[in-house]
């Protein structure tokens, strides 16, 4: 018997079985029929394994039934996205810089990109201080604002730099007292703070493919050559202290 055949005979054998077993409960829970009763027949037929077999056929049949469109989640997205989880490393052929846009709401609708971008590099103003590498543009690369919107894109320089905006507000709530607030301050009762999170996924694709190709090489050359520097800089630390800990061993010999 082919297989096609077996499928549809365990299918129909089945489909009458639990049937029946729908017009019994039906039929009988109004005088007394035991639940208890109805669920161990219920369970004894589930646990068939040619019941299995049949759900697992009827479920691979679906999904390679012809003439019906792929889901919405398996279309392809405009950008090939290889993130399978936070901060995949860009790289020179990436589509885009990964992780390094930031989606800001509650900024003052009268504000100005110029405002918002003195507002948001306090950020980055003593990033000397702990060792993070200074950049030309103190890490905000562009400010992606619509005059009357409360609402923003920033373009960080690089996934550490989008990580420590966010720590600082995080750390620090402030909201614009007036559009030219540079400064932002304590928010008062009913005043909502600045919020801020990473655009990742299908959101983060749809707003980079917005963007002309000239601008996403520059910001992933960016973004490449940031990371490599930070990755010399590391080597350079582990070597220092690599050489302390010989010097060290050393003395107390």
């Amino acid at each position: 018997m082919a297989r096609g055949q077996i499928i549809g005979t365990l299918h129909e054998r089945c489909t009458k079985l639990l049937g029946g077993f729908e017009q019994v409960a039906k039929r009988r829970s109004p005088h007394g029929f035991r639940l208890s009763m109805l669920v161990s027949e219920y369970l004894s037929i589930y646990q068939q394994p040619w019941y299995r077999m049949c759900r697992s056929a009827r479920a691979e049949t679906a999904i390679q039934r012809p003439g019906q469109g792929a889901p919405e989640d398996n279309k392809p997205d405009a950008f090939p996205h290889p993130k399978s989880q936070m901060q995949t490393k860009t790289t020179p052929s990436s589509p885009y810089p990964f992780d390094c846009l930031v989606f800001v709401r509650n900024v003052h609708s009268g504000t100005n990109k110029t405002t918002l971008k003195s507002l948001f590099g306090q950020a980055f103003q003593d990033q000397d201080q702990d060792g993070t590498r200074p950049t030309p543009t103190m890490g905000l690369d562009y400010v992606d604002f619509t005059k009357g919107m409360d609402t923003c894109y920033l373009r960080l320089a690089s996934p550490a730099h989008a990580m420590r905006l966010l720590t600082y507000f995080d750390a620090r709530p402030k909201t614009q007292a007036h559009g030219l607030d540079a400064t932002g301050r304590t928010p008062l009762n009913g005043d909502k703070p600045i919020a801020m999170e990473i655009v990742q996924g299908k959101k983060e694709d749809v707003y980079w493919e917005k963007v002309p190709e000239k601008v996403r090489r520059q910001a992933v050359d960016r973004v490449v050559q940031s990371q490599l520097a930070n990755d010399s800089e590391v080597e350079r630390c582990n070597e220092t202290s690599g050489s302390r800990r010989k010097k060290r061993t050393r003395d107390s010999e």
